[in-house]
């Protein structure tokens, strides 16, 4: 069951947005104190965060910049959900690093047409890694996440089902790229030549 994570101080509003997304199978875990949001996308590793902008205590600006400040959630899918909806609002947002914008009062098919759209990208971005994970040998795995250079010349990889065989998790190897690349195993599926420029010729079709 994918999890998502729902940052909404109007509690009216988080009842709402959770109602729906229940009755379509997700998980939901559902806070009204966006200073939580960082410790709970931690604990609970969501598939994707939906989060309000105008909030008292931390906003979503601050919210999404501390995210991608962690290595362990800087990949999580982000959605704003706000009523600051001019051009200049957005591309604020997406400077930042946001994937979508839900406007309120939005409809329950606007929400449910955001939250599949992200959630499927991101299911491919991992199906690829697992693809390319498939050509790597266990003793080459380990030599990656053992060793900052062979991290550093190698490929990105995602855990995917052979990596939990193995016992690795994604958020493990993810960090351990980021810390030597500086860049997110997803970065290089958006933008190829990066992943050209670091493979590893033991690597290489």
């Amino acid at each position: 069951m994918q999890k998502i994570l729902v940052v909404e101080d109007e509690k009216g509003v988080l009842d709402n947005i959770t109602e729906i997304l229940k009755f379509e199978g997700y998980s939901i875990i559902g806070i009204t104190d966006s200073r939580q949001t960082v410790s709970d996308a931690l604990e609970y590793s969501p598939d994707l965060i939906i989060c309000d902008i105008l909030m008292p205590e931390m906003d979503g600006y601050e919210v999404l910049a501390e995210m991608k400040k962690n290595p362990a959630t800087a990949h999580i899918p982000f959605i704003f959900l706000t009523a600051k909806s001019s051009e200049e609002d957005i591309k604020y947002g997406m400077n930042l690093g946001v994937d979508d914008y839900i406007t309120k009062p939005f409809t329950p098919e606007i929400l449910l047409k955001s939250v599949k759209a992200r959630l499927e990208k991101q299911e491919k971005i991992v199906q690829i890694f697992e693809s390319r994970m498939s050509k790597i040998s266990h003793e080459r795995l380990n030599s990656i996440l053992d060793s900052g250079t062979a991290v550093y010349y190698t490929c990105p990889v995602d855990a995917g089902k052979r990596g939990y065989e193995w016992g690795y998790d994604f958020s493990f190897i993810a960090n351990s790229i980021v810390d030597v690349l500086g860049y997110h195993p997803k970065v290089f599926i958006e933008r190829p030549e990066l992943w050209r420029q670091s493979i590893h010729p033991a690597d290489q079709e």
